[in-house]
């Protein structure tokens, strides 16, 4: 069996089980650049090790913060399924560690959430009312582009006070109940950013659909009825990015949600909003100098 071979089988198996599973994307994306690997070495499997991946991964013509994902991905792979031992991995990963983004002092403002909105609601880009659900969404609960591209109609159950987004949690443990592996966020009718009403966004999007709708199905999809990629809302907001000269990226949405409801109402609201298992996580995303213990103590009351 060759490591293609291999890599196929054994991410099938460990997503199949949900044990260090990966979503398809990742798995064609490592799969492409193992293939890259297994050419550069000359299709012989005897040659795999530390020193010819990183020096194949050295010379690759690709981005930092690229070589970092693909340094974790395939060498974990590698470790796996015994090609490479562990400090050969822990040696990849620091030989290619990015390095690290403080999102904590680069929090978008209200007005910069608000001017992104008004780019969607305007019809600046294309598709713009799914867009603009997309990103309203993003900014009002935080949720992660995979978060996004997994929501099914089953998920958002509109109601007249409100709408339950049902939202599908990242790592699940193998003893997780099925009914345990989604969070609920409520979006209340009258929340708002400034004059951006999710609930109405949500409402007027699901109408502009051709029902009826298999509840099973994508809530967001493409032109031809498929799941979006992370590739293209990522691409989405950087044109926005170009025409509001505002740098951010799916996941800066997501550290203002944070960043927000942290400050106002205290940092556990917060890791539960964001469904952080570790405060160390929410931490991350914001300002230590901006909260108010006094919020963090009303919470824990």
């Amino acid at each position: 069996m060759t490591i293609l071979q291999e890599f196929e089988v054994h991410t099938t198996l460990s997503t199949a089980k949900n044990t260090n599973g990966m979503s398809g994307e990742s798995r064609k994306f490592l799969y492409l650049y193992l293939k890259k690997y297994y050419k550069f070495i000359g299709e012989n499997t005897q040659s795999i090790s530390k020193s010819s991946f990183i020096k194949w991964l050295a010379t690759a013509k690709l981005a930092k913060s690229t070589k970092g994902i693909i340094a974790s991905g395939l060498g974990k792979f590698l470790y796996w399924v015994g090609k490479i031992n562990q400090d050969d991995f822990n040696v990849i990963k620091q030989a290619f560690k990015p390095p690290s983004y403080n999102w904590s002092t680069q929090q978008l403002s209200d007005d910069n959430v608000v001017l992104i909105l008004d780019i969607f609601r305007d019809g600046a880009v294309e598709t713009w009312m799914r867009n603009y659900c997309i990103f309203t969404l993003m900014a009002t609960i935080g949720l992660r582009i995979s978060q996004i591209i997994n929501l099914k109609h089953s998920d958002v159950i509109i109601k007249d006070d409100g709408i339950d987004i049902m939202v599908e949690l990242q790592k699940q443990n193998l003893t997780d109940q099925k009914d345990s592996s989604k969070s609920v966020k409520v979006i209340p009718v009258e929340y708002h950013i400034k004059n951006h009403y999710p609930y109405k966004i949500i409402q007027e999007y699901e109408g502009l659909l051709k029902h009826p709708v298999k509840k099973d199905s994508p809530f967001f999809t493409n032109r031809k009825g498929n799941k979006l990629t992370q590739n293209y809302l990522q691409k989405i907001a950087r044109d926005v990015s170009k025409i509001t000269a505002i740098n951010f990226t799916p996941h800066s949405l997501r550290h203002y949600v944070g960043h927000k409801i942290a400050n106002q109402q205290g940092i556990l609201n917060a890791a539960v909003m964001l469904d952080h298992q570790k405060l160390t996580s929410t931490m991350k995303y914001i300002n230590n100098n901006n909260i108010s213990t006094a919020n963090m103590l009303n919470e824990l009351n």
